[in-house]
């Protein structure tokens, strides 16, 4: 929708960027990977895919350091078996450079795929929406990440960096 329509605003989950903080305050880096195509223009205005994606995620609070952040998106329009595909590659390619991914979050069958085809085990893989718990993945109850956050963030080790 945000592609066709400019003025559209994708609903952020409740307590989505508050997780995500809570994350990066724990010292973790964060991986944003969409199958949205970098080379999508969008209608009727001069933003790209990209820049549609980080002003979104910048207006709901979430981190962006580029020190500690990446926004991935596919090179082309990928959907079904390809953004699967497309997904693993990209989470292989990022840990080819030194990237580790402890937990992953999606809600989509490509997410679950590709996060065990990239490694992620699936008790630490978190899926919201219909597919919750979907092929031994962890279930995140709800329609929000609030008591997720409550929950599960606790229980998170913080990053240490070797000196």
């Amino acid at each position: 929708m945000q592609v066709m329509d400019p003025t559209y605003d994708p609903i952020e989950r409740e307590g989505g960027s508050e997780m995500i903080v809570a994350y990066a305050d724990l010292g973790y880096r964060i991986m944003y990977l969409t199958a949205r195509a970098e080379s999508l223009d969008i209608a009727d205005t001069e933003e790209t895919a990209r820049e549609i994606t980080v002003r979104w995620l910048e207006e709901h609070g979430y981190p962006l350091d580029p020190a500690t952040t990446i926004v991935v998106l596919s090179e082309s329009l990928v959907v079904g078996e390809a953004a699967r595909a497309y997904k693993a590659a990209a989470l292989m390619e990022q840990q080819a450079t030194g990237w580790r991914f402890d937990y992953a979050y999606g809600n989509a069958t490509s997410d679950i795929d590709a996060y065990e085809n990239g490694g992620i085990d699936k008790s630490a893989t978190f899926i919201i929406g219909d597919l919750a718990g979907q092929d031994g993945t962890v279930a995140v109850e709800g329609e929000g990440w609030v008591e997720h956050t409550a929950s599960h963030l606790p229980t998170v080790p913080a990053v240490c960096e070797a000196v």
